[in-house]
């Protein structure tokens, strides 16, 4: 409710740009469109014939997406973690994925990542019960994959990188659960989350593969990127979006749990599994092309909760908890400042700020409308 209000009567942003591109493809609607699959534009038709052609009608189901990452985050995390320690993994998950910047003023933006990343978490939810199951028959109970494969269709259809999810669960079931290989549940939901893409197929093979094209085009970069300056620069955006803590701390849980190996427990190693690869490659895609600071956030968001587990079972004295707490104030900050960058303004050099895409297209409107009246 209080980003409602924010929305409502206090924000000085309007659409950020690829908002408005995905707002401007109801006039034309299609099963897919070039840059991205067809979830975000269905979605804001919904809302805007709801709430009408306003910012909370474009952005009414970005701000439902977001309150319920933390939430999946919180309930992932009582499956990592003993008794002991689960409310205190869950409210450390809790808090971080309420204040990163990535979540808490980037989730505000309705975007396909939005809506991917809660979809995501699901299936990963629904992935680790299944690993923690105390029995192999509940671990491959017929509604659970169905589910999986029904919420990894639906990531399917709001971004292509949701394809990730399937080659990694076939890497973890490789090392940790062998035996489902054996289980037609996990085909049926690859089946259901493949024929979610029917539309999106047929719409890249009627046009050319356009759709393909432009992530290759993404991929291939060009000369004016690549090397350690853009390695710098991804790392450097990261630090932003996640917050310094943030960045810190998945990196140390990623060392902390992987050097174990196969020796990691299961419901661990799914979350190593499902994370570290896809931020690898992205860091390794850094080397010849340009990456976007929200482009690995599959990997990086459900690393918070990883972080989460870290800390759960630490007491946290001294320094320690001093830096801890510091991280999480810094977090708070950064969204807030995200959140109106008026008072920072005067201090940024323009082409830093992060947030000067989403002003001015009003006042352009209404300076354009003029000149072509006259």
């Amino acid at each position: 409710m209080l980003r409602i209000a924010y929305l409502l009567a206090f924000t000085p942003y309007g659409l950020a740009p690829d908002e408005a591109q995905y707002w401007s493809w109801l006039a034309n609607p299609d099963f897919s469109y070039l840059t991205k699959p067809p979830l975000t534009t269905a979605l804001i038709g919904v809302s805007t014939f709801i709430f009408g052609n306003t910012l909370l009608g474009v952005k009414f189901f970005a701000l439902l997406s977001q309150s319920l990452v933390p939430l999946l985050g919180a309930a992932i995390t009582r499956h990592l973690v003993t008794s002991v320690d689960q409310n205190k993994a869950s409210l450390w998950a809790f808090a971080l994925l309420t204040t990163v910047p990535l979540i808490a003023a980037g989730g505000l933006i309705m975007a396909p990542d939005v809506l991917l990343l809660p979809l995501w978490l699901g299936a990963l939810l629904a992935l680790i019960r299944a690993v923690t199951a105390p029995t192999e028959a509940r671990a491959l109970c017929w509604p659970r994959w169905i589910m999986i494969g029904v919420l990894i269709g639906l990531a399917g259809l709001a971004k292509y990188t949701a394809a990730f999810f399937f080659p990694l669960l076939a890497l973890f079931i490789i090392v940790w659960r062998p035996t489902w290989f054996k289980a037609p549940q996990v085909y049926v939901a690859g089946l259901i989350a493949l024929l979610f893409q029917a539309p999106v197929l047929y719409w890249n093979a009627t046009n050319g593969w356009a759709g393909l094209h432009h992530l290759l085009w993404q991929a291939e970069g060009d000369d004016r990127h690549g090397g350690l300056a853009t390695l710098a620069d991804f790392v450097g955006s990261q630090a932003l979006v996640l917050g310094p803590l943030g960045l810190v701390l998945i990196t140390l849980a990623w060392f902390v749990y992987a050097k174990h190996g196969r020796k990691m427990a299961a419901p661990i190693a799914a979350l190593v599994v499902f994370t570290l690869p896809i931020f690898a490659t992205f860091l390794l895609q850094t080397l010849n092309a340009k990456v976007q600071a929200n482009w690995p956030l599959l990997g990086t968001v459900p690393a918070l909760i990883l972080a989460a587990n870290y800390l759960a079972p630490h007491t946290l004295t001294g320094w320690r908890k001093s830096l801890v707490m510091a991280g999480v104030v810094l977090n708070i900050m950064l969204s807030l400042a995200l959140y109106n960058t008026q008072v920072l303004r005067p201090l940024l050099p323009l082409k830093t700020d992060p947030t000067k895409d989403l002003m001015g297209w009003a006042d352009m409107g209404t300076l354009l409308g003029g000149a072509l009246q006259r």
